[in-house]
């Protein structure tokens, strides 16, 4: 489990290997947990790799162990629906990184690495429109 700081709202964020995903309040009180579950997947073979947030666009993306990267939206009240999805991958990946550019933040790339030793980067360049067409 990792807890992260989500800058835009103020709130920190851990996500367990099984999905569980809780926001807690600066003085470390949890506001609210909800188990994501993913129709492509039975929630007991449900595994988390890794999680990265994406605060320009108040975003959170995901990579599973079902070979999926699913991208979820921050600033809605944490109903956690996907509303991306990349499937389809090689490789389970296993760790991710984003980067967005200061000056340009519709500019983004997110890097990640799977178990098959690649690394893939995602080039973004309007994220304030929508990640994927």
């Amino acid at each position: 489990q990792k807890i992260k700081y989500h800058k835009p709202s103020q709130r920190y964020i851990s996500i367990s290997k099984e999905g569980c995903v809780a926001l807690w309040t600066p003085q470390c009180k949890l506001q609210k947990s909800v188990t994501i579950s993913v129709d492509s997947v039975k929630d007991k073979d449900l595994g988390v790799s890794d999680y990265v947030l994406l605060p320009n666009i108040n975003k959170i993306a995901l990579s599973l162990t079902s070979k999926e990267i699913l991208f979820f939206d921050l600033s809605t009240k944490l109903d956690f629906s996907c509303q991306y999805r990349v499937e389809g991958l090689e490789f389970t990946p296993l760790s991710l990184d984003y980067w967005s550019n200061p000056e340009n933040p519709s500019e983004a790339f997110l890097v990640f690495g799977d178990v098959g030793g690649q690394v893939t980067a995602l080039n973004f360049t309007s994220t304030h429109i929508a990640l994927f067409e």
